[in-house]
Order: C-alpha cells, then structure tokens, then sequence
C-alpha cells in the first residue's frame, strides 16, 4: 500500500439560509433565517494543483454548512405550535453511515479477504455515526439562533423578485428596496407609497434618505 505524498488543505467556511418553513402540525408558514459553519478539505496529490485543493476544500466546507443549516430548519421547533417536524431516516442520514463502511470494507477485502473486510466495514460503519451524530449536533445548535420573520426577511435581495404592488420584475437595485417591516420586494415610487400605506405608521419602512 503507497502513501501518496501532496498538500492537504481545510477549511472553515460560514453559510447563512434563508427558507419558508412550514408546520406539518399547525400548518403556520414563516420565512427563517439559521446561519451554520461547515468544514471540509482537499489534496493535492504530489503537490499538484494546490490552488485547486484549497478551493475544493472551500466548497466542500460550504456544502457542509449548507447541508447543517437544512438540516436545523428541518428539525426547529414550530414558532406558533411548538411542535417539531416527525422525525425519520433520511437518505443523507443512510449515506453518512454506509458509505465509510462501505469504503473501508472494500479497502479491507482488497489487504486481507472477507473477513478483514467485516471488520473494517463495521468501524467504518462506526465512523459514521460518529459523523451522523456530530452532523446532527451541529445542526441541533444552529437550530437554536434561528430568526423567524413576519413576511420575507427584508434584507434579502429583491433585484429579480416581482414588485408586491404592481407584479413586474424589480431589474436592478436602485430600482426598488424592501418594507423594513414585512419584507416584500416594491419598486419605489407609487408602489413604495402605496405598500407603506399597508402598514401602520410605526411599522412601514422609512422614506428613502429619511433621518
């Protein structure tokens, strides 16, 4: 067995998602917003490619983070009902397990036959549920900063949403903003106008270059 000498790279790697949730229970829906860091890494076999390991480690990284901050708004807590979506075995909890038993007891068939293979696939069954249940606890303290939104967030980009008063596409950013209050996306101008009369005076947005 050859140990290929290179560069190995990690990352850390920030990720914030914003989702509409919705209650199986109550059926409330809210937009939410959770943020979660993710890990990963890249090699760069005989010290080859070295950029394209770090960014492959970036990626994997934010993979990871997108992948933990679903996962905390799967299992958060309903904000109207308190009750929390059924829980279940889903596929990426079956792959995180199989799949390093399944790697290392292929690589311990190829040294040392099937009964090698057994044992390796168990600990590598092992390791991921050791990964299975880090990925969950992860997930379980991201869950705890999620921000539930009336309406959509309102610092969530708006160039290409449809304007809430007149349905036509918002192009570019000094075309339009949106309501500090609920989050919907508006044209400024009369739509502006007329969207803030929706609210009431304490809770619509302010002008554009109000104090």
């Amino acid at each position: 067995m050859s140990i290929v000498a290179g560069m190995r790279y990690s990352a850390e790697q920030k990720e914030t998602v914003d989702a509409e949730f919705h209650c199986r229970s109550c059926g409330h829906r809210a937009w939410a917003r959770v943020s979660s860091t993710g890990y990963g890494s890249g090699s760069s076999p005989y010290f080859l490619d070295n950029k394209g390991a770090q960014t492959r480690a970036a990626e994997e990284a934010s993979r990871d983070a997108l992948a933990v901050a679903h996962q905390a708004l799967e299992g958060v807590p309903c904000p109207r009902c308190g009750k929390s979506k059924p829980g279940g075995v889903d596929a990426f909890s079956i792959f995180t397990v199989l799949s390093p038993a399944a790697l290392v007891g292929a690589l311990g068939l190829l040294i040392g036959g099937p009964e090698v293979a057994a044992v390796c696939a168990g600990a590598g069954g092992v390791l991921g549920l050791a990964l299975l249940f880090g990925h969950h606890w992860r997930a379980g303290q991201a869950g705890k900063g999620i921000q539930f939104f009336v309406g959509e967030p309102p610092d969530r980009p708006y160039v290409g949403k449809r304007c809430a008063i007149c349905k036509r596409q918002i192009v570019i950013a000094d075309d339009g903003t949106r309501c500090q209050a609920c989050g919907a996306p508006f044209h400024h101008g009369n739509c502006e106008r007329e969207h803030q009369a929706t609210h009431a005076p304490s809770d619509a947005a302010a002008p554009p270059g109000a104090a």
